[in-house]
This record gives C-alpha cells, sequence and structure tokens, in this order.
C-alpha cells in the first residue's frame, strides 16, 4: 500500500505533494465504495440510568470513605510499633555501651585482691 504511494521529491517539490494527496484521496474513495454497508452501532440494552450511576458512585464514596479510616488506623499501628522499637534498640544501644565501656575501662568498679574497690585503689595512690 505505501508502495503505490509516490514519495515527494527532495526539496519540496510542490506537484509531487499534491500527487501523493491525490493518491491517498483516491484510495481511500475507492476503500469507501469497496464497503457495501456500514454496520449500524447497536445501542446499549442495559444502559444505567442516572439513579443507578449516582447509587454506585455513593456505595464507591463510602468504601473508600472505609478503606482510607482503615489506612488511617494501620498507619497509626505501625507507628507505635516502629517508636516502641526505637526505645527498646535505644535502651539496647545504651546497655551495649554500658557494658563496653566498663570492659574497657582500666578502672572499673571490681572487686580486686586488695578488697579495693577501682575508685578506693586509686584514691590510695600517692
Amino acid at each position: 500500500m505505501h508502495d503505490e504511494v509516490a514519495q515527494p521529491a527532495p526539496g519540496g517539490d510542490v506537484p509531487a505533494v499534491d500527487s501523493w494527496k491525490e493518491d491517498l484521496r483516491r484510495q481511500f474513495e475507492l476503500w469507501l465504495e469497496s464497503l457495501e454497508d456500514i454496520p449500524e452501532t447497536q445501542e446499549l440494552r442495559d444502559a444505567p440510568d442516572l439513579y443507578s450511576l449516582y447509587e454506585e458512585l455513593t456505595a464507591l464514596r463510602n468504601e473508600t470513605r472505609k478503606g482510607n479510616r482503615r489506612s488511617a488506623e494501620v498507619f497509626g499501628q505501625v507507628g507505635e510499633s516502629l517508636g516502641q522499637a526505637r526505645r527498646f534498640l535505644e535502651e539496647s544501644m545504651g546497655e551495649l555501651a554500658t557494658r563496653s565501656f566498663h570492659r574497657s575501662h582500666p578502672f572499673r568498679k571490681a572487686p580486686r585482691a586488695s578488697g579495693y574497690s577501682a575508685d578506693e585503689h586509686a584514691s590510695h595512690r600517692v
């Protein structure tokens, strides 16, 4: 089909463009003549009336509101859970830091063979 249509000549030759348009018009007219009957559009048998449309839109609005409420509840619960997890992690990190500090500190408070604590041992030094 595309081979039958003459291409415009390079340089914008106006008569070549006009012949291309005429060929396209001729092909379209032949196609129109080849159609015996134009199919009739069928009307919808069960077309909804305005009241049915309004009723469905109202139901959709109510379902959307319920869904939004549920989403808000879920996001609230997720927020609470994340807050609890954050507090737990902060407490755990603080406890780990305290334990790590006591292990690495040279004067930790632990009983020694002399019976003095690390602070008491430090204060008896001269």
